[in-house]
């Protein structure tokens, strides 16, 4: 069923924006190792140790990390609505940075709701990455009332959309522009292709709170 999808979608070459919010800190590595009270003579060790567990600290390893293949772990590559972790890396992003937040905030819901509680003592930063892309891009938008997996609310519709992503990528396809399930009209672009994405530019922080229940964010400045 996926294979027909494929057949009856629209095919377009792109260069457009696309954006990503990343779990990056609001300070550089550095500084936050020296406001923990580790020795500044130990700083770049200890850094250069972080680095290595495979959290990311700028623009340019959220990119190269979501690529990457990690040998040490169960799953080589990250799991999602496109990607089953074994075969392939997916870079999401969005083009619009509202679909983002969206995005994002219902992880996060989740994240909190495993933890069963309802404050936060701090904020959880994430930041803005635009990036310039470039390639072949399957157009799904438009296609969710015939195939509603592309907006399961939860895990169900996963296995058609990535058995719809391994087909798409054997036929030099470098993205989806994907209908958002958590932001109606919202447009997900799921990137395949490293090369794809040129020119990564950071660019301002978002800061998450949970108080009394509620999920909040707001914009920083960077």
């Amino acid at each position: 069923m996926s294979a027909a999808l494929i057949d009856d979608c629209e095919r377009s070459s792109l260069t457009e924006p696309v954006h990503k919010l990343a779990a990056l800190p609001a300070e550089t590595l550095n500084s936050i190792l020296v406001r923990r009270n580790i020795a500044p003579e130990n700083v770049e060790e200890v850094a250069s140790l972080l680095s290595s567990t495979g959290s990311a600290f700028s623009a340019a390893q959220v990119i190269a990390r979501s690529f990457a293949r990690r040998d040490d772990r169960t799953l080589p590559f990250g799991f999602g609505r496109f990607g089953d972790g074994t075969e392939y890396a997916v870079y999401y992003s969005a083009l619009e940075e509202e679909t983002c937040v969206e995005e994002v905030k219902h992880r996060a819901r989740h994240s909190f709701d495993a933890m069963q509680s309802g404050e936060l003592p701090y904020s959880l930063y994430y930041r803005f990455i635009t990036c310039a892309f470039n390639g072949l891009v399957l157009i799904l938008c438009g296609h969710e009332v015939a195939h509603p997996e592309l907006i399961s609310a939860d895990e169900s519709g996963y296995p058609f959309c990535q058995s719809l992503a391994r087909q798409a990528r054997t036929q030099d396809i470098a993205a989806f522009h994907a209908p958002s399930a958590r932001r109606i009209g919202g447009v997900c672009v799921p990137v395949f292709k490293q090369d794809a994405l040129r020119e990564h530019q950071p660019r301002h922080f978002i800061a998450f709170s949970m108080q009394d229940g509620q999920l909040t964010q707001k914009q920083v400045s960077n």
